[in-house]
């Protein structure tokens, strides 16, 4: 078994351990319209499925850290959620793999 294999193996098993609800998370990177940053962040905190979101420096203003049972549901959660947020540019999504 390659070193790949037994930490996907081991991340799953802790993750389960850690939480049966939550198996799926990915990162949201925001980029925010022009003095609209902390509107975001108040609307995304409201959002079921948001762990964490902050404004952070760089080419993004926000990261958030998203969590659900389901791809599908990370999917519907960022399209449907997120995305209809006003004051969002644009997003990048990226999926955890490892913790």
């Amino acid at each position: 078994m390659s070193l790949v294999d037994d930490s996907c193996s081991w991340n799953m098993k802790r993750r389960s351990e850690r939480s049966s609800t939550f198996s799926t998370k990915a990162y949201v990177l925001i980029e925010t319209n022009v003095g609209k940053t902390k509107d975001v962040l108040t609307a995304l905190r409201s959002l079921n499925g948001i762990r964490e979101s902050d404004a952070v420096t760089g080419e993004y203003d926000i990261v958030a850290v998203v969590e659900s049972d389901s791809l599908n549901n990370i999917g519907e959660l960022v399209t449907g959620g997120i995305h209809t947020i006003g004051g969002i540019q644009r997003t990048t999504t990226y999926l955890s793999i490892m913790e």
